[in-house]
């Protein structure tokens, strides 16, 4: 008996999963955009009437702005900044409870 998933790559298999992270991508990026909406919406005041020190409710705006430029950018609605490393930036790092990788 063969281990692990040798054998199981096949075409159906190969165009499920691209289908399925494709979707899954858009899908993301689009609720990324509702969620920054509301966020933005509510802005630092109102993240702090709900309890948010003024400088969390910053870092929450900072970590989903981020966030949203990625969205932006994968619509076509923003340029991608030269070499950027979306990943690493404090306010991400932060929102992942510290977690870089």
């Amino acid at each position: 008996m063969a281990i692990g998933n040798a054998g199981s790559l096949s075409i159906t298999h190969i165009n499920t999963t691209l289908g399925n992270l494709a979707v899954s991508k858009r899908n993301h990026e689009q609720d990324v955009i509702q969620f920054a909406h509301i966020l933005n919406q509510e802005g630092s005041a109102g993240l702090q009437a709900i309890g948010f020190s003024a400088g969390d409710a910053t870092n929450v705006l900072a970590a989903i702005n981020h966030l949203l430029t990625n969205a932006q950018i994968y619509f076509g609605l923003a340029n991608q900044p030269a070499n950027f490393n979306f990943d690493i930036t404090p306010d991400l790092i932060e929102a992942r409870g510290g977690v870089i990788q």
